[in-house]
């Protein structure tokens, strides 16, 4: 049997210990609970409300603003932004989730310290959402942080790319021309173009589209579902087009992208005001598209748009494909008397297939026509003045680029 001294000796013991283990409680470290992972890294974000964005990254930075349905550049003279990129860096942050966490104390290794870091804030009405984005493990995930000295979380989508973060030697810049818009939307299709007259140095080629037998398209003119217009030749003089040509340029016009702005370029250096060719564009709504092209190197040539206040960089092989050669060539002529004179021999033989066919069968067939090729616009032949319409010409008149005076010189 246990005797009572000793009991009591037992019982304060664990007295004792029970008071210093609740004395000591206080000064152990707290363990943190880890990260959410799958969490979303931002939750409930509305990308549809955002109104502004402002991205930096070292001492470069630029803000992009909502106007309507579209964006721009407002930290680079409000330039049209591209959509289809914003709409791609809105999507991976609604979407993006926490994949993973890294313990270091190492920021710059996962280049989330001060310097090195990208700061991205979104703005709407009612929210402000921050974000620390560090470097990539791989193109499709990065590193950030949702406080300056958070946890640091691997997140599964590349936020940096999709921010204008691009690599040059061995650094990660802040690119904002990432965002520019640079295609250029001079019509809405090629079909949309019925005239186009290119001038380089003092020869002026015109082409337009014409009815055969009525002459020019006019704007907003209505075109019957016989009618079939056809590119003429109607400056220096009346002639067939070239139609391949032709189309190759409508085409290339209609969807015209910019290589870049021509911001690197200083201005007296840009050939603008001793153009290499101009361009004016008439569409079937009455638009007018003045296009003015200045020095042309090896590359890439420099290029005005009227209407654009800053000129832009396309690419030599863009330059080229639109200044080209708008006339018949004689050996296509020759090709189409060749089968206009097939289309005579072989009429003959039609005719003695006719008389056979009407022998066995009673009801008379229909009479066979020989093809024939529509006759050349009327309105359009060689004049000792260009067949220009009146309401073309004035506004050509306008333009000192494609004055009758420059012409003659």
């Amino acid at each position: 049997m246990i005797k009572p001294n000793v009991i009591i000796v037992l019982l304060v013991l664990c007295a004792l210990l029970l008071a210093g283990f609740y004395l000591l409680k206080g000064d152990r470290p707290t363990v943190k609970q880890p990260v959410g992972l799958g969490e979303k890294l931002v939750k409930d974000f509305n990308r549809d409300s955002v109104k502004t964005i402002e991205i930096k990254k070292g001492d470069v930075s630029l803000k992009l603003e909502k106007k309507d349905k579209d964006w721009v550049v407002a930290s680079q003279k409000g330039r049209p932004a591209k959509l289809d990129r914003l709409d791609t860096l809105l999507n991976d942050l609604r979407d993006a989730v926490k994949e993973g966490t890294r313990t270091s104390t190492d920021d710059k290794a996962f280049q989330l310290d001060e310097q090195n870091r990208t700061e991205a804030t979104f703005e709407s009405e009612a929210s402000k959402v921050t974000l620390y984005i560090g470097k990539s493990p791989d193109y499709s995930k990065c590193f950030a942080r949702t406080e300056p000295a958070g946890p640091i979380l691997e997140v599964s989508k590349g936020l940096d790319t999709d921010a204008g973060l691009r690599t040059e030697g061995e650094k990660r810049i802040l690119d904002p021309s990432y965002f520019y818009d640079l295609s250029l939307k001079l019509a809405n299709s090629a079909d949309d173009i019925i005239d186009i007259a290119i001038k380089k140095g003092h020869e002026v080629v015109r082409v337009q589209k014409a009815i055969p037998g009525k002459g020019p398209v006019q704007p907003k003119q209505e075109i019957g579902k016989d009618e079939k217009p056809v590119w003429w030749l109607t400056e220096p003089e009346g002639a067939p087009a070239d139609d391949s040509n032709v189309s190759s340029i409508t085409s290339n016009l209609a969807n015209l992208n910019a290589k870049s702005y021509a911001d690197s370029v200083p201005e007296k250096e840009r050939g603008l005001d001793k153009p290499s060719a101009k361009v004016v564009l008439r569409m079937k709504d009455g638009s007018q598209q003045t296009l003015t092209f200045g020095k042309v190197d090896s590359d890439d040539v420099i290029l005005s748009v009227a209407g654009k206040p800053d000129p832009y960089k396309v690419y030599k092989y863009a330059y080229d494909s639109v200044i080209k050669d708008l006339k018949k060539k004689e050996e296509e002529k020759k090709d189409e008397k060749k089968d206009e004179k097939k289309d005579e021999s072989s009429a003959p033989k039609a005719e003695e297939k006719k008389v056979e066919a009407e022998k066995k069968n009673p009801e008379p067939a229909k009479k066979f026509v020989t093809p024939a090729l529509p006759p050349p616009p009327a309105k359009i032949e060689k004049k000792t003045e260009p067949a220009i319409p009146p309401a073309v010409t004035k506004q050509l008149e306008e333009k000192p680029k494609l004055e009758e005076k420059e012409v003659k010189k």
